[in-house]
């Protein structure tokens, strides 16, 4: 028996180390903020967020005058979870779309932690990947250890943004989506509820309520904005990206001359009045 009590406590796992502070990329500097007025969000998110800025996001900003740079990473199907373990192994898993007023790149094998401190970021956004968006325990394990470590090398205090996803479309399939009684308005509903929490929680600002305008307009043209079992396709992304500019920047999409050929102008404005009442109702569905 003393033999045994002793290999346990000589096997028995050392508390892990913590992560690498990232102001020792700076050599202990702090990133200061910048004095001009160029909008700079960093977007950490997966597929969900592919959809929701690469397409029409900059293209907005561009016709608007605003001066931005756009960087988004996305690793595929990553969770909160999945982040910041890569952020802790400075693992180079990342692809990374880098857009501003005049340039736009792909980068393969990039790294998050150089993202991060890359540039005075005036807005930092992150989101659960849709298997856990709605599950509150999924945010209270890591988030505050997450949003420690990546506001940590600035001297001042970036916003940090929720992206509020969409529920699943109604012929979605997988087990996920039984929890919810494979009902995209269930779903949603969830989604918003655990979403408010975790923003008054921890203080996240802004919410940038995707889900809801999805949701909406799943209620005045029917299920007509996926790709795919989860994915939107080219009208969801319009919209996902007039929330993003709303939300971000107050700009009306429907005050610009950018219309994408897949829609006319008719569409374009039923889509940025969904987009209002999302703004002005994030967690609630306009038409219930």
């Amino acid at each position: 028996m003393t033999m045994l009590i002793c290999l346990a406590a000589c096997t028995r796992s050392e508390p892990a180390e913590p992560p690498v502070p990232l102001s020792e990329m700076l050599m202990g500097r702090k990133i200061q903020e910048s004095p001009d007025d160029t909008l700079r969000i960093l977007v950490i998110g997966n597929s969900y967020a592919k959809d929701a800025v690469d397409d029409h996001l900059h293209k907005m900003l561009r016709e608007a005058g605003v001066p931005f740079t756009l960087v988004r990473m996305h690793h595929e199907s990553a969770s909160l979870t999945m982040h910041y373990d890569f952020l802790k192994h400075f693992s180079r898993q990342y692809t990374a779309h880098i857009v501003s007023n005049d340039t736009e790149e792909f980068l393969e094998e990039a790294s998050l932690n150089e993202a991060i401190v890359s540039r005075p970021w005036n807005i930092i956004s992150i989101q659960q990947s849709s298997r856990d968006c709605a599950v509150i325990n999924t945010y209270e394990n890591i988030l505050p250890d997450l949003l420690d470590y990546i506001l940590e090398p600035f001297e001042y205090t970036p916003k940090t943004a929720l992206h509020m996803v969409w529920s699943y479309p109604d012929d979605n399939t997988t087990e996920v989506f039984a929890r919810y009684l494979y009902n995209s308005r269930i779903m949603y509903k969830a989604i918003a509820e655990t979403s408010h929490k975790v923003a008054l929680r921890y203080g996240l600002s802004p919410v940038i309520p995707t889900g809801t305008t999805i949701q909406n307009m799943r209620h005045v043209i029917g299920n007509r904005l996926n790709r795919d079992d989860r994915h939107l396709n080219d009208i969801g992304r319009y919209a996902a990206a007039a929330t993003w500019l709303k939300a971000l920047t107050g700009i009306d999409a429907s005050t610009l001359n950018y219309i994408p050929r897949f829609i006319n102008k008719r569409e374009r404005d039923i889509i940025c009045t969904e987009v209002r009442h999302a703004i002005e109702l994030p967690y609630c569905l306009y038409y219930d």
